[in-house]
């Protein structure tokens, strides 16, 4: 009885998280008990439920909005996974890379306590925040059954058919068919809905230009189609095309690494449809040059004029002159969440929440970098610019900041890394091939959204990224374990001399 609940709980989750939408009642006082109670359920699953089942209960708790709850769930799917020795280093480059990034922030957290009074408590916010999710990333790797990879495709799939009609209704509600950030789904933010449905076609746009995907049948087509058709109206409505634009660009790499390390793929064929994909895509531009050029002109302007400017323009050049540009202030000391948490004197946020009680005020370093870049004037008139380009927030300059140019360098070849190790599982294992194409496009992705948010610090995101390369490794190690037995098995038959297999035959 207990694991068929767990077994349909994430199922029902989502159905609730869509229901709560699909009414507008999740910022309600019901509808935050509803929320609420979502969360507690995600905790015990987590903690308790089979892990592949655990996995989906993760991906469903991020479909409700609020970042402290997921937090919590994230911390809980970690110790989930250190509890049943499932994280674990090798001794690949790509180990290296992530204990390499550990100690340059071990190393930036020592000299910031020494030089500039960094605070412990932030340490930990940081770690909740930011490490915890890169140590899912990078080293859990617990035994999955290959059964969890179509299973966690479906429900994802589930989820994204559940942001349709959710994104119908808030079109009708707003009246007019102008794409902006009404276009929420159910987590209140459209940023999140264009990143699903850029993610979800990204993979069908891999897999059609590979030829990887089981399309035999008309049904098969037909559910194609549709799934296509899905994302690309979720991602006309929502806001930050540039996240979208950013996750293509992930997408094409991504057939590059395929090519490069698969072995059944057809590399001209290949390429050939891709060649026809890219002149596609240029056909379409130069139809569409006028609105190409008004949205180039706009992002421009944004850019030129926008707070985020002026805060790379401090990081990146003059930081230096305050502070080490080698090692940083200090991890949670300027541009992360946590610095943001300590923050409320200086950014226009809240003030009486618990966090902003207990680190504020803000760090020094915090205060020289953000100090008139995000006050209440700024926030009220980011409704007439691009937001992604005009918040003062970045997860590449936070790191650069708090932890120096070794920690940037480390992560950005370690995400490379990642990806590559993705795109090997999904060529190795087609089982396992849509969900490594998935978290191989995720991985390649985050290298340049994080210069316009900290996206690696939302949970919203990172989760589910996490979530797919767990299930893409653990499935893929459990599969490449079962053919050495296989082999073992093999060898030893053919070695061992026929009389021993039949002893009585001996005896005859």
């Amino acid at each position: 009885m207990i694991g068929r609940f767990w077994h349909r709980a994430p199922w029902g989750m989502a159905v609730i998280a869509a229901a709560l939408a699909l009414f507008d009642v999740q910022f309600s006082v019901a509808g935050r008990m509803v929320t609420l109670a979502a969360m507690v359920i995600a905790l015990a699953g987590v903690l308790a439920a089979p892990l592949a089942d655990a996995m989906l209960i993760g991906i469903a708790a991020s479909l409700f909005p609020g970042d402290a709850a997921l937090f919590g769930v994230t911390l809980a799917l970690l110790y989930r996974v250190i509890r049943i020795g499932g994280l674990r280093f090798s001794g690949s480059l790509r180990s290296l890379l992530l204990f390499g990034f550990f100690i340059s922030a071990t190393a930036s957290a020592v000299f910031g306590l020494i030089t500039i009074g960094a605070r412990p408590l932030q340490w930990f916010v940081w770690m909740v925040t930011l490490g915890a999710p890169l140590l899912l990333l990078g080293a859990a790797c617990p035994r999955l059954p290959d059964q969890i990879a179509p299973l966690l495709s479906r429900f994802l799939l589930f989820v994204l058919w559940l942001q349709v009609p959710i994104c119908i209704v808030q079109l009708i509600r707003h009246g007019e068919p102008e794409p902006g950030d009404w276009f929420a789904g159910t987590w209140g933010n459209a940023n999140l809905v264009g990143l699903w449905g850029a993610a979800t076609l990204s993979v069908c746009v891999v897999r059609l230009l590979t030829r990887t995907a089981a399309l035999d049948g008309r049904r098969a087509w037909m559910m194609g189609c549709a799934n296509v058709v899905a994302s690309t109206f979720l991602v006309w409505g929502a806001s930050a095309k540039l996240y979208s634009a950013c996750i293509f660009g992930a997408a094409g790499l991504v057939i590059v690494m395929l090519m490069v390390v698969g072995t059944d793929l057809s590399r001209l064929r290949t390429v050939r449809r891709s060649s026809m994909a890219i002149l596609v895509i240029l056909l379409t531009g130069v139809l569409a040059q006028s609105w190409v050029r008004d949205n180039f002109e706009g992002l421009v302007s944004n850019w030129e004029n926008s707070e985020k400017r002026i805060l790379l323009t401090r990081v990146f050049f003059e930081l230096g002159q305050r502070y080490n540009s080698i090692l940083g202030v200090g991890p949670g000391m300027l541009g992360s969440r946590a610095a943001s948490a300590a923050s409320a004197d200086i950014l226009y946020k809240e003030t009486e929440g618990p966090f902003a009680r207990l680190l504020g005020p803000a760090p020094e370093p915090e205060r020289w970098a953000m100090y008139g870049l995000w006050d209440a004037e700024v926030a009220q008139e980011i409704t007439n610019k691009s937001a992604i380009l005009t918040m003062p927030f970045s997860g590449w300059a936070s790191l650069r900041a708090e932890l120096g140019w070794p920690a940037v360098v480390v992560l950005a070849f370690y995400f490379v890394s990642l990806a590559r190790q993705m795109a090997i599982i999904a060529a190795r294992h087609p089982g396992a091939r849509g969900i490594g194409i998935a978290a191989a496009v995720g991985c390649v992705a985050l290298v340049p959204m994080l210069f316009f948010d900290n996206i690696l610090e939302q949970p919203h995101f990172i989760g589910p990224l996490a979530i797919l390369v767990i299930a893409s490794r653990g499935v893929a190690a459990d599969l490449d374990r079962r053919a050495k037995a296989s082999a073992v098995v093999r060898a030893t038959e053919l070695e061992t001399p026929a009389d021993h297999l039949h002893p009585h035959a001996l005896r005859a």
